[in-house]
């Protein structure tokens, strides 16, 4: 490796480690976001679902969905039902809840949101969407309200595993929470706009309605939250209100996932990074300016895993002429991480786990390299039925 190439690749690693570092330690001080509840000031909620081919999951998260700790006559949950079964659709009418039958030759989350735009009609104040494996606690209507009082128009609740049985889903439950410390509660303490998921998302209502038509991407989320920033927008991070989510438990299906977030990744990257002169220069839009610096950098597993190879390489002597620098900076990535990483996590178990991790960072290069163009087709990740897992917890 040249002296050039290095300082190129070190000085890019650095900068990723220390964006990610500020938000680790930021997120140390977050607070949770003000509530004002009050009881004539309750909004009707839709609660929707979107399920594709999600019928070994879709009947108990209905089934727990209506199962909220507020007034029943201010909520309706709506399944978006996608290529279920005749049956599976029939067993949905009977808890019940709605359904919208929907069918298109290409799938995907954004075109379900959309058509059912129609339904979220005025006689609602506010959204909820969450996923078809997701069960939400029972007063998530309730305190996501309360905060809505407060002037807030979109919230991001706390997405968190349901099932951490083996040791893939173990690591992508804490691959979650560190997310959680680092985009939402580390973004939201330092005053910029907490980062969206793709569930557990609640809107109002005239929002929604105004921003979900525009969506034309399979990266729903990513794409909702760029246009919440050019709007110069708010969301708030409700870190107390739990929707437990579904971790992959095998490799290839975290293979399979992670292709299609990196591929949404390269599309995002691709439409705001031509944007981003006029948002910071002229506008002084820091929040869009930080998004586009976290697509610019790698994803962490590929961070992390890179450096440790790097470092490797640099004590032999072939990956750069100074190798404190390479260890250095791995140091570095290992305080980030551990920062975020909550107290829960710290078991002898999860270190096992972390045996897994460098086969799992094979399985990110390969997403990596197949990931372009990916970003414009759904790929659908099958999900089994956790559903009483972590039941006591909501």
């Amino acid at each position: 490796m040249t002296a050039t190439a290095f300082w190129i690749l070190y000085t890019y690693l650095l900068l990723a480690t220390l964006h990610l570092l500020l938000f680790s330690i930021a997120g140390i001080f977050y607070r949770q976001e003000r509530r004002t509840d009050s009881p004539d000031r309750r909004r009707r909620f839709a609660v929707l679902i979107p399920a594709y081919r999600e019928d070994s999951v879709i009947l108990a998260t209905a089934r727990h969905s209506v199962r909220q700790l507020y007034p029943e006559d201010l909520y309706d949950v709506i399944v978006i039902a996608d290529s279920l079964q005749p049956e599976t659709v029939a067993e949905l009418r009977s808890i019940p809840v709605s359904v919208l039958e929907v069918s298109f030759d290409n799938s995907s989350k954004a075109r379900s949101l959309n058509e059912a735009a129609g339904a979220v009609t005025r006689d609602y104040d506010a959204v909820v969407i969450i996923d078809a494996d997701n069960l939400m606690e029972e007063r998530f209507l309730e305190k996501a309200n309360a905060c809505l009082n407060t002037g807030f128009r979109v919230l991001q609740a706390h997405r968190t595993a349901k099932n951490t049985s083996t040791p893939v889903a173990l690591l992508d439950a804490a691959s979650e929470e560190i997310n959680n410390h680092l985009f939402r509660k580390g973004r939201r303490a330092l005053g910029l706009p907490s980062a969206l998921i793709g569930s557990g998302i609640v809107m109002d209502r005239a929002l929604y309605s105004e921003l979900i038509p525009n969506l034309k991407t399979v990266g729903e989320d990513k794409e909702l939250e760029r246009m919440l920033l050019k709007k110069r927008m708010t969301t708030g991070y409700l870190d107390d209100t739990l929707v437990l989510d579904e971790k992959v438990s095998r490799s290839e299906v975290f293979q399979k996932q992670r292709t299609r977030w990196l591929g949404t990744q390269w599309q995002m990257l691709s439409e705001t990074l031509p944007e981003l002169p006029a948002e910071l220069l002229l506008r002084g839009n820091i929040a869009y300016a930080d998004k586009v610096l976290q697509m610019l950098f790698p994803p962490r597993l590929l961070l992390l895993g890179g450096s440790i190879m790097l470092t490797a390489l640099a004590l032999t002597g072939i990956a750069g002429p100074v190798q404190l620098f390479w260890v250095g900076l791995l140091l570095l990535q290992v305080a980030t991480f551990a920062i975020a990483l909550p107290r829960s996590f710290r078991t002898v178990k999860f270190l096992r786990a972390t045996l897994q991790v460098p086969g799992l960072f094979l399985r990110m290069v390969r997403a990596l390299l197949s990931s372009p163009g990916s970003g414009k087709t759904f790929i659908h990740t099958p999900h089994d039925d956790h559903s009483t897992t972590r039941k006591d917890n909501v």
